[in-house]
C-alpha cells in the first residue's frame, strides 16, 4: 500500500526554501530514494511517496537534502531572488493530463545529466590520475638525477682523496730521504787504522824461570830498561 506523504512545512529567505516532510511510524531512511530536479523533487521511501511539483525553478546542484530519522529536511537554492507565494505549483485540470508527460521528460533529462556527470567524474579521474603519474614521474626523474649527481660527488670527492692521499706519501718520502742525508752527514769519520809495532824484550835466563828467582830476574829487566 503506497502512502502518500501529506504533512509538509516550508519557510524561505530571499535566496533559499526550507522545507520539511514528516513521516509517521514505518519510515526508515536507508530506504529512501530521492529524485530531483530544477523545478520537481520525488521522495521514494516504501510505503511513503511524495511528488513535488515546484511552483519556481532552483539552482539543483548547489541545493541540499539531510534525511533524518522522521524526517527529510530540504534547502532548495533560488535560481532568482524573488519571493515565492506557494511551495508546490497550483494544478489545474489541463495540467494534470500532461502531469506523467512533465515527469517522463524530466526523468529523461535527469538521466542526461547524471550521464554528464558519471562522464566527468571520470574524466577528472582519469585526469588526476595521470597527473599523480606524471608528479611520480617527475620525482623519479629526480631522484636519479640527484643521485647521479652524488655519485659524481662520490667518484670526485674519492679521487680528491687518492690525490691528496699520494701528495702525503710522496711528501713523507721527500721528507724521510731528507731526514736519512741529514743524518748520515752528521756522523764522524771513522780513523784511519795504523799498525803498531811491539817489540818484547828477550829473556835471556840460561835456566827455566822459577818462582825462587823471581826477583833476580825483575832485576835484570830493570836493569835492562834503564839502558834503553
Amino acid at each position: 500500500m503506497v502512502i502518500t506523504v501529506q504533512e509538509i512545512k516550508w519557510s524561505q529567505t530571499p535566496e533559499e526554501v526550507h522545507v520539511q516532510i514528516f513521516f509517521s511510524k514505518g519510515y526508515n531512511p536507508k530506504r529512501s530514494h530521492i529524485f530531483t530536479s530544477n523545478d520537481f523533487i520525488k521522495i521514494n521511501c516504501p510505503p511513503f511517496f511524495r511528488e513535488i511539483f515546484l511552483s519556481h525553478p532552483i539552482n539543483e546542484p548547489q541545493s541540499r537534502c539531510r534525511l533524518l530519522q522522521n524526517e527529510i529536511r530540504f534547502i532548495l537554492i533560488k535560481s532568482a531572488i524573488e519571493e515565492w507565494e506557494t511551495l508546490e505549483k497550483i494544478e489545474k485540470h489541463s495540467d494534470n493530463i500532461h502531469k506523467k508527460e512533465d515527469i517522463e521528460n524530466m526523468l529523461r533529462i535527469a538521466h542526461i545529466r547524471q550521464q554528464q556527470e558519471a562522464q566527468e567524474k571520470l574524466e577528472k579521474k582519469v585526469l588526476v590520475k595521470r597527473k599523480d603519474v606524471e608528479k611520480i614521474i617527475k620525482r623519479e626523474s629526480e631522484i636519479r638525477l640527484k643521485t647521479s649527481e652524488n655519485d659524481r660527488e662520490i667518484m670526485q670527492h674519492g679521487k680528491n682523496n687518492i690525490e691528496e692521499i699520494q701528495l702525503k706519501k710522496d711528501k713523507e718520502q721527500t721528507t724521510l730521504e731528507k731526514t736519512k742525508e741529514l743524518t748520515i752527514n752528521s756522523i764522524p769519520h771513522i780513523r784511519s787504522q795504523e799498525t803498531i809495532t811491539v817489540e818484547f824484550t828477550n829473556r835471556r835466563f840460561p835456566t827455566p824461570k822459577r818462582e825462587s828467582q823471581n826477583d833476580l830476574e825483575d832485576e835484570w829487566i830493570r836493569n835492562q830498561l834503564q839502558k834503553k
